[in-house]
């Protein structure tokens, strides 16, 4: 979903990405389930846990599935709370940002 981003293929796999997005979709909704209320994936502080899930969820939201986010509001604004961060901020040198 994101190689064409990175300039490593011209196109998606398209029937690769219809293939991942039910595993994709499963995988959103759990992630919001065990997110539930607290500010982050395991507690209420940033944990290795967010490290690692961030940057698949930013990665997410570079592709035309964005919309995959949707139905999951906590999950987004559990991403903007990581990526608001300074110390997020300032090693993100990737030119393409989710919006």
């Amino acid at each position: 979903m994101v190689s064409p981003h990175l300039d490593r293929h011209p196109s998606p796999d398209e029937e690769a990405v219809q293939a991942a997005i039910p595993a994709a979709r499963t995988s959103l909704a759990q992630l919001d389930r065990f997110l539930g209320d607290r500010a982050f994936l395991a507690s209420e502080r940033l944990t290795l846990a967010d490290i690692l899930v961030a940057p698949l969820v930013h990665y997410l939201l570079l592709t035309p599935e964005a919309a995959l986010l949707e139905p999951h509001p906590r999950l987004r604004a559990w991403h903007d709370r990581i990526t608001s961060r300074e110390s997020v901020r300032s090693t993100d040198k990737n030119p393409f940002r989710a919006s």
